[in-house]
Formats: C-alpha cells, sequence, structure tokens
C-alpha cells in the first residue's frame, strides 16, 4: 500500500496533540490512547491536592515515588471514598496493597460495579 507521506505527518501531528483525525479514505479515528479515564483523572487530582502540587504536575504511577507516606495515603484513601462514594475493604487499607495509581483505579472500577 502506498502511503501518502503529507497524509502520514498529518496524522502524526494530530496524534500528538490527541485530537480527532481523518485518515486518507475520509474516515474520522480518535486517538484513544490519549483519552484519559475519568477515574484516573479524578485520584491524580485528589494526589496533586493532597501533595500539594500544581493541577497539571505529572505524577508517578507509583504512590510512594510520587512522595505519599502512610498518612498522606489514609487521608488519600477518605478522599476517595468521599469522592466516589465507596467504602473500600479493610484488606486494601495498607500503602502495599495499593501502591500504584493504576491498582486504586482498579479498585473504584470494581466498587462502583457492585
Amino acid at each position: 500500500m502506498l502511503v501518502d507521506k503529507h497524509a502520514s505527518l498529518n496524522i502524526l501531528l494530530h496524534l500528538l496533540n490527541g485530537k480527532t483525525y481523518t485518515n486518507h479514505l475520509s474516515k474520522p479515528y480518535t486517538d484513544w490512547s490519549r483519552v484519559m479515564n475519568p477515574i484516573k483523572q479524578k485520584v491524580e487530582r485528589l494526589l496533586n491536592d493532597l501533595l500539594e502540587a500544581a493541577p497539571d504536575n505529572v505524577l508517578n504511577n507509583d504512590l510512594v515515588y510520587n512522595g505519599l507516606d502512610s498518612l498522606k495515603f489514609v487521608h488519600l484513601l477518605i478522599s476517595i471514598e468521599n469522592e466516589f462514594d465507596i467504602e473500600i475493604p479493610d484488606e486494601f487499607l495498607a500503602l502495599d496493597k495499593l501502591s500504584t495509581i493504576d491498582e486504586i483505579v482498579a479498585l473504584i472500577e470494581r466498587s462502583q460495579v457492585n
């Protein structure tokens, strides 16, 4: 298949910007990998608030790497319970059980299904 260099550059630019673009067949596409999970966005906002960081602060997935200690972890869990109207099971009330942002997001998603 012959690829138009101009179309490829256009697609690349749009992917980098996270926008919808049109391929060579004029069908719209969205770069879904750039669309963030709204639950993850809220968790990151809560974490940035707790760490007193700028709202646009880029977080590492690892909570301890971000500077979270055991006291801040408890505050984060309380904030999550309030924000998402869930109750976090006792077995997850330890930093070694929920050590990443992705694990917290998965727990919230499971809790909202039940």
